[in-house]
Order: C-alpha cells, then sequence, then structure tokens
C-alpha cells in the first residue's frame, strides 16, 4: 500500500517524465535499455484495455435496444456529431489563413525539407489514381471484418467495432431468451477483471513514462522542430481554441462550472498526453462524463466509438497540413479551394486509424483534389504529427467528453461510475 501511494503521487509521475528526459538527452546508450521497457508497458495498458473496449461496446449497444430512454439519446448523439465534427477543421482554416508567416517557407528551410524529401515515401500520380478508382473497395475492406478472431487480436480498428456492434445489437434483440442474462452476466465480470488489471497496470505509469520519454526525447530532431516551428505554432493555437470550444460546450450543456469541469477531466485528459493513446484513457474519461452527469451505459458504448471516428485531433492536423502545402506550392486560395479543404479534410478523418506516414495516403485524397504533390506532405504530416501526436489525442478525448455532455442527465447529479 505505502509503494501504491508512492507510485500514483502525481510529484512521482513529474519526477519519472524528468528524469526519462534527461536521460533522452544526456544518456542516449541507456535509451536502448529503456525502449523496450516502455513499448512493452504501453503494449500491456492495451492488452487490458481492448477487451474492456469490446465488451462495453457490446454491453452498451444491448442495453441501449432494450431501454426506450437510452434509445432516445442516440438521435441528439448523431445531430451534435454531425455539427461538431465540423469545429476543428473550420478553426484550422480561419487560423491557417489568418496566419502567413508560413505562407513561404525560407530557402534555408526549404534545403532542410529538401533533403529528406528523398527519404520519404512517394505518391505518384499513377498510385493516387490508383488509389482514387479503388476508393470504395478500400473503404469496405477496411471495415468489413473477415475473420473474428483476427479481428480481435488486432489494436482497436474499425473491424473491431463492427463486430461490437453486430455482437451488441443481437444481444439486445434476444435479451427475453434465459441464456441472455447468464451470458450478460459473464461479460461483465470479464470486464471487471480487465479493469483490475488495468488498475495494477496504471499504478507503474511513472515507470512507464520514465521509459517512454527517455525514447521519445532521444529521438526528436530539433533541427526539424526549429524548420516547422511557425507551422506547429498555428496547429498548437488551433488545439488550443478547439479545446476552449470543447469546455464552452462542456460548461453550456452540464452548467457546472469551469473549474469543476477542468477538475473531472483532468486525469483522461493528462494520461492521454503522457501516454500518447485515447484508448488508453477511455476508462477515466467515462468515469469523467459519469461525474458530468452522462449515463455510464451510454459512455461505455459511445466513447470506444467516438475516438475512431469523432478525431479531432486528426482533423486539425489534416486541414492545416493541406492548406500549408497549397500555400507552399503557391496554389491560388480560393474560397473554393478553402471548400474543398475544410470538407474533405473533416470527412476523411473519420475512421482514421494511424499516425504520420500512414495518414499520407488519406491526405493524399485532398491534395489531389485541389492538384498539389503529395510527396513533401508525406514527409511534413509524419515530422508534425511525430511531434504533436500527444496534442492531437488529447485534443481527440476532449472533442468526445463535449459530444457525450449534449446528453446529459439533470436528473442526477452523478452518476455512479459502472465497472
Amino acid at each position: 500500500m505505502k509503494y501504491g501511494k508512492f507510485l500514483t503521487n502525481p510529484w512521482t509521475l513529474v519526477s519519472g517524465i524528468i528524469i526519462g528526459s534527461l536521460i533522452g538527452i544526456f544518456f542516449k546508450p541507456a535509451v536502448q535499455i529503456l525502449a523496450p521497457i516502455g513499448n512493452s508497458y504501453i503494449a500491456m495498458l492495451t492488452l487490458s484495455i481492448l477487451p474492456m473496449i469490446f465488451l462495453a461496446i457490446i454491453l452498451g449497444i444491448s442495453k441501449i435496444l432494450q431501454i426506450a430512454e437510452l434509445r432516445a439519446y442516440l438521435k441528439i448523439l448523431v445531430f451534435a456529431f454531425c455539427l461538431g465534427i465540423f469545429i476543428p477543421s473550420t478553426v484550422g482554416i480561419l487560423i491557417g489563413m489568418s496566419n502567413h508567416s508560413y505562407r513561404q517557407l525560407s530557402n534555408q528551410t526549404q534545403m532542410q525539407l529538401g533533403q529528406l524529401v528523398k527519404n520519404t515515401e512517394y505518391y505518384p500520380p499513377e498510385k493516387q489514381e490508383k488509389t482514387k478508382s479503388s476508393a470504395i473497395e478500400t473503404i469496405l475492406t477496411s471495415i468489413t471484418p473477415s475473420h473474428v478472431v483476427s479481428v480481435l487480436t488486432e489494436n482497436l480498428s474499425v473491424k473491431t467495432i463492427v463486430v461490437a456492434l453486430l455482437i451488441g445489437i443481437a444481444l439486445g434483440t434476444c435479451h427475453h431468451s434465459p441464456e441472455f442474462e447468464q451470458l450478460s452476466m459473464l461479460m461483465v465480470s470479464v470486464h471487471t477483471i480487465f479493469g483490475k488489471i488495468y488498475k495494477w497496470l496504471i499504478t507503474l505509469l511513472p515507470i512507464g513514462m520514465l521509459a517512454i520519454f527517455s525514447s521519445v526525447v532521444s529521438s526528436l530532431n530539433f533541427s526539424l522542430l526549429y524548420a516547422l516551428l511557425s507551422l506547429m505554432s498555428s496547429i498548437t493555437s488551433a488545439c488550443i481554441v478547439v479545446f476552449i470550444i470543447h469546455i464552452g460546450i462542456i460548461r453550456f450543456f452540464t452548467q457546472e462550472s469551469i473549474v469543476t469541469i477542468l477538475k473531472q477531466l483532468k486525469k483522461p485528459l493528462i494520461t492521454t498526453f503522457l501516454v500518447d493513446s485515447t484508448i488508453i484513457s477511455i476508462p477515466a474519461a467515462v468515469e469523467a462524463c459519469g461525474n458530468l452527469k452522462v449515463n455510464p451505459q451510454l459512455s461505455n458504448a459511445i466513447f470506444p466509438i467516438g475516438i475512431i471516428i469523432n478525431r479531432h485531433g486528426n482533423i486539425i492536423l489534416l486541414t492545416m497540413i493541406s492548406l500549408f502545402i497549397a500555400k507552399f506550392y503557391y496554389i491560388n486560395i480560393s474560397w473554393q479551394t478553402i471548400f474543398i479543404i475544410w470538407l474533405l479534410s473533416t470527412i476523411t478523418s473519420i475512421g482514421s486509424i494511424g499516425a504520420g506516414a500512414s495518414l499520407g495516403p488519406i491526405l493524399a485524397i485532398t491534395l489531389h483534389t485541389i492538384t498539389v504533390p503529395i510527396v513533401l506532405a508525406v514527409l511534413i504530416i509524419t515530422i508534425v504529427d511525430t511531434l504533436l501526436s500527444r496534442l492531437f489525442s488529447t485534443i481527440t478525448i476532449s472533442g468526445n467528453c463535449a459530444l457525450m455532455s449534449t446528453i446529459v442527465d439533470r436528473k442526477h447529479k452523478v452518476y455512479a461510475y459502472e465497472k
């Protein structure tokens, strides 16, 4: 118990981050030992979280189908999602257009980027055409599960969500059968077991952060950071504005004070930023939503889906890099071009899995539409996402908390968090 209190102390966590950063800067050989430990820690956290998410979706959807009161909330959520998903792209466009400092890169910056272009994966026109011509096939392949076991052994993906939704719908439509209660209780028990494992692992967060931050800091290229500082400053400003809007939305629907809201969101937001994983933060985010008067059954069912399709961090990234590349190539920024960037960056972000260079094909859809080469975009999105991915993950969590706040139940002050 004594060691548990020490490890869960916030100052212990801060100390782990500082020590890890110092190791990454001054003792790089030690990173070779610590990096695998950090990777293993994240893998173990993911191991405990994924079954919880999968079961939470199944149990949540089945409950929603059984209870008419919960079904009524779905219409509100869909409407709020359709409106809210355009908030980050709108902010990204406004800040990107008002900031002229990165409209044209300096010669030195162009030389630095040019030296790295040849090491970047290039998407030639013929490959872009191929991607465009098979877009429907690609989308269907990405969402259609072919093997249940393989889906359950992957990281959280659209296929995982689809399987969980199908099982949840099937379970919800046969709740009158005698086996329903037994199966539901079994799922709840398994969910509780993995929740216990998650609690054990989260206690070791300071040690995991020491190992992770030593690896992250040692891999930073500060010359590239300086070269793209103006772009990243604009993106960071957009994230801050969007975060403020999220807090305003939560304030409007929950009628709680800003201090109370920040206090409740502190744990999921800090965890997301430190671990750089929206998946690992889901239990803390669901608990925070419950404390803000959101039904936990809905939060458990909807939140895992939200971090896949409601990725406000990715929307900001795709919108502002598309605008940046358009300016870099001296494309005439007409209202038509702005509308295309605004619309396609929002739509293509839905269900976008991956980070860095893996977002290149998604970004290519927008850039190909406005006839801009993709080669530099893959490089820039890799650099920016590597350095700011924690911020994008945090904004995605706050965006989904804002979405869930639209269905608060003011008849109850606080919901008990359901394990």
